[in-house]
Parts: structure tokens; C-alpha cells; sequence
């Protein structure tokens, strides 16, 4: 997350663990960071102690993703956010449906190889320029040994694999 140190910014919620606190003190403490406003919502705890009423929508929202929000609290947040009960509705419907499932899950596998593949391409197209590159590098050496007269054409070119007229087309 890039942080911007100009006065007045603020960062309005942050999930962390408490474990984590004494981190974020520490970092925040400096003083190259003493304009910004942290509000840290930690756990669950934190948030029962809020009304339900006094909940803005991001902080609704953030209910919705917890892990640790009950589903009779999501139901109880569903009934005053119209767009988190369209989730929730969505996504009871969707963890029912084995076809959407399993559609769900061929997608997801395909996009996981496609990623997999490109990582693979990315990484061959890096070794072979690797390779490009020393065998660049390799015949400027020879090219230069050549020229400095500490080796024959001949012997260069037999070093670089090539004939000695592809070795003299080089130089």
C-alpha cells in the first residue's frame, strides 16, 4: 500500500491483526508520518461494539468480507445494505448450484494455467536472452582478441562455432 505523507491524508480502515499492532506503532510513530489518521478496526470485538445503525456502508462492507462476522449479523447487515443482501442472495445461490460450482471451478483452473503458462514463456524468453546475451558477449571477446592480435580468425571462430567466413562477417 503506497502511502502519501502530504498533510491531511488519511487512511480509513485497516484490518490487521493484533499481532500487528506494535508493527504499525512502530512505523507510524516516526515522525515522517505524523500527519496521517489511522483507524484500525482488529477484530470482530471491535466492530460488535458498533450499532449496527452507526455503520457506514465500508464498514458494512468490511462485515460482509470478515471471516468473523456470524451469518445472523450478515443477515442483520443485509437488511439495511440493499447491495450486501444482492451478495448474499448471489452467493447462496451459488454455493448451491453444483453446475455453477464446478463452471466456477474449470474457469478458475483455466485462468491459474494460462498464468502458469505465461509464467513458463517468461521464464524461457528470459533464459534465451540470457543465452543471446552471453553468446553475444562471448564473440565481442573473441572479436576483441582477434583485433588486440592474441588470437588467429581461425582459432576464434572454432572457439565460437562458426566458420571463418561467418567469424570474418562478424568482425
Amino acid at each position: 500500500m503506497a502511502v502519501n505523507t502530504r498533510k491531511s491524508d488519511k487512511v480509513g480502515l485497516l484490518k490487521i491483526n493484533r499481532t500487528n499492532d506494535a508493527v504499525f506503532k512502530n512505523i507510524f510513530a516516526n515522525k515522517k508520518y505524523k500527519d496521517i489518521t489511522l483507524s484500525f478496526i482488529n477484530d470482530k470485538e471491535e466492530i460488535d461494539n458498533y450499532k449496527l445503525k452507526t455503520l457506514n456502508r465500508l464498514e458494512k462492507w468490511i462485515c460482509y468480507f470478515s471471516k468473523r462476522t456470524s451469518e445472523k449479523e450478515l443477515e442483520a447487515i443485509a437488511m439495511t445494505e440493499p447491495a450486501i443482501k444482492k451478495a448474499l442472495d448471489a452467493e447462496s445461490i451459488f454455493m448451491h448450484d453444483k453446475t455453477m460450482w464446478w463452471e466456477y471451478e474449470k474457469a478458475e483452473k483455466t485462468r491459474r494455467d494460462k498464468i502458469a503458462q505465461m509464467n513458463y514463456w517468461k521464464n524461457e524468453a528470459r533464459l534465451e536472452g540470457l543465452q543471446q546475451g552471453i553468446q553475444q558477449g562471448s564473440l565481442s571477446t573473441l572479436i576483441n582478441l582477434v583485433k588486440k592480435g592474441m588470437l588467429t580468425v581461425q582459432e576464434a571462430a572454432e572457439e565460437a562455432g562458426m566458420s571463418v567466413a561467418e567469424f570474418q562477417n562478424k568482425i
